[in-house]
């Protein structure tokens, strides 16, 4: 992905400090975390400082449509909100990284983030040290869909679960074996016609 221009005119400036902004999206609400210490208000959102607690893995470029995963830790974390963690829905949820460029005292972002990465949630895994943990959550992009089977069935009960009420496909299932007749008329009795 590009940088934008306001932030390719920010690197001219001496000095910048990088910093990376996440977002994952939880069944409760977001979770915002950066980089630095402190929070930081950017993209009409407020992320919370993670400092090095924070663990971001390789983010890959290919050439290509292929899709690319990324690991994203928070260390540090006190065990007793593990049982939080993993009571929230966050499978398939929204996740995003954007990389920024701060002043030279790391108080302020010299121009919007930009996106580096967007996919969604994928597995979760705790490791407990003590009284503390370390939580790593492997996202997947969004090409990842393109190898998954699909699930869902041109059906009235697929229907009804998805928008409850809505009867588009209440006579699927009898149009599978009705006799369809193109260009004549239905001669159903006569010799020879079913």
């Amino acid at each position: 992905m590009s940088m934008s221009s306001e932030n390719a005119a920010a690197v001219v400036q001496s000095p910048v400090r990088p910093a990376w902004f996440g977002e994952l999206s939880f069944s409760g609400g977001y979770v915002r975390m950066w980089t630095g210490v402190g929070d930081i208000v950017t993209l009409g959102r407020t992320f919370l400082g993670g400092g090095d607690l924070i663990g971001i893995g390789a983010i890959e470029e290919a050439e290509g449509v292929t899709a690319r995963n990324l690991s994203l830790s928070l260390s540090g974390v006190p065990a007793t909100l593990i049982a939080t963690v993993l009571g929230e829905n966050y499978r398939l949820r929204s996740a995003k990284l954007w990389r920024g460029l701060m002043n030279a005292d790391f108080t302020a972002p010299l121009a919007d983030p930009d996106l580096r990465w967007a996919g969604r949630m994928n597995t979760c895994k705790i490791e407990r040290t003590g009284t503390s943990a370390m939580i790593e959550i492997n996202c997947e992009s969004r090409l990842a869909d393109l190898r998954r089977a699909a699930t869902r069935r041109a059906s009235h009960e697929e229907q009804q679960a998805r928008f409850p009420g809505d009867l588009f496909f209440e006579y699927a299932s009898a149009l599978a074996e009705a006799p369809i007749y193109f260009g004549t008329r239905s001669r159903a009795g006569e010799p020879g016609y079913s």
